[in-house]
């Protein structure tokens, strides 16, 4: 499903070059669990921004489905993330005004999906991450939990292929760290791919795969 070949991330700031990644090859097949590991600006979250086209690489192959994602143009990286990707983040990035189902039907809405099947599609990822009942509620009225359950809800809603989570514990206690991984376990059990970025060994304890990545540079455990 996903290949890395050779992939390099070269960020310039005041005419100073940083490799962020030096030649990443990676291979993913679909239904896969793979978590990334490193310290902080080790460049797991280059990483998963390249996978998840937020970032393009600066050289290398990036193909999804045998697709060459690295010469996709600016609006056909759009259309692969709007069809392909979904993100979940360790700050839930909710929007306050609105209420928990209408943070989950966002979307939907903006591929054009009638108000009856958005009401049924929503609906049905509530029920299934355990929070049907705050429906009319907004974030700042319910927990850190139950906002990344939300934040969880909005990245299953489109049904899409790929999940990247950066981060997705970070933000949570203990027990409520291991409920949500308890859920992407789930998650993965039906058949989606996830890659999560994190530090914590406990987290990455849940992923079929580890890739361990330092100054850039990745390898598998």
């Amino acid at each position: 499903m996903i290949k890395l070949e050779n992939v390099c991330k070269t960020y310039t700031t005041g005419g100073v070059n940083t490799k962020a990644l030096k030649n990443v090859s990676l291979t993913m097949t679909d239904g896969d669990y793979l978590a990334i590991m490193g310290t902080s600006g080790s460049g797991k979250s280059t990483l998963l921004n390249v996978l998840g086209c937020m970032d393009a690489a600066t050289s290398g192959e990036y193909f999804f489905n045998d697709k060459p994602v690295h010469e996709m143009s600016m609006k056909q990286l759009h259309r692969f993330r709007k069809q392909m990707v979904s993100f979940v983040f360790q700050n839930f990035a909710l929007l306050n005004q609105y209420t928990i189902y209408e943070n989950v039907e966002l979307p939907l809405i903006a591929q054009g999906i009638s108000y009856r099947k958005r009401k049924e599609m929503v609906g049905k990822v509530l029920d299934m991450v355990g929070i049907s009942e705050l429906k009319d509620k907004l974030p700042v009225h319910i927990s850190g939990g139950q906002q990344q359950r939300t934040a969880i809800a909005r990245a299953l809603v489109t049904d899409h292929t790929l999940i990247l989570a950066d981060e997705p514990t970070g933000a949570l206690d203990q027990k409520t760290g291991k409920d949500i991984m308890k859920l992407f376990d789930v998650i993965n059990e039906q058949g989606k791919t996830i890659v999560l970025v994190t530090h914590d060994p406990k987290v990455a304890s849940h992923a079929k795969r580890i890739i361990y990545i330092e100054d850039g540079e990745c390898s598998e455990g």
